[in-house]
């Protein structure tokens, strides 16, 4: 086995290597969705390209954030079995609880999307070899 110092040394080594590696594909990433997109409907598409041997899966989120100070607000009118919600320091919405609410209970779910931040976030890529 290798004395510590060995070990210490290896680490940072492979930790620099990991870390630009990493650069390197976000990088690679960003090409790949300047060239295939992200306007799509669904959460994520693939992309089969069997020519070259090769699918690509991209996928895209959306971050929604509650602004605090309107939902306090707006949740008094709701009642506590039909609120999204998780407290813990603040309130978190369940996304499973707002797709019911907008299925099941509209007008509940148009009180609180008028709490919701919407903004993108990052989407992911996936590469396989077919």
């Amino acid at each position: 086995m290798s004395d510590k110092s060995e070990l210490f040394k290896l680490w940072i080594k492979h930790k620099k290597a990991e870390t630009s590696a990493n650069k390197k594909r976000v990088e690679v990433e960003k090409q790949l969705i300047e060239i295939y997109g992200l306007d799509f409907e669904k959460k994520s598409k693939t992309f089969t390209e069997e020519e070259l041997g090769f699918k690509l899966t991209i996928g895209k989120t959306d971050k929604a954030n509650l602004d605090q100070d309107r939902y306090k607000i707006t949740r008094q009118a709701i009642p506590a079995n039909l609120r999204p919600e998780e407290e813990i320091l603040i309130y978190k919405l369940i996304p499973k609880g707002m797709d019911y609410l907008q299925k099941n209970h509209l007008e509940i779910y148009q009180k609180i999307s008028g709490c919701i931040e919407t903004k993108p976030g990052k989407p992911s890529v996936k590469v396989e070899k077919i």
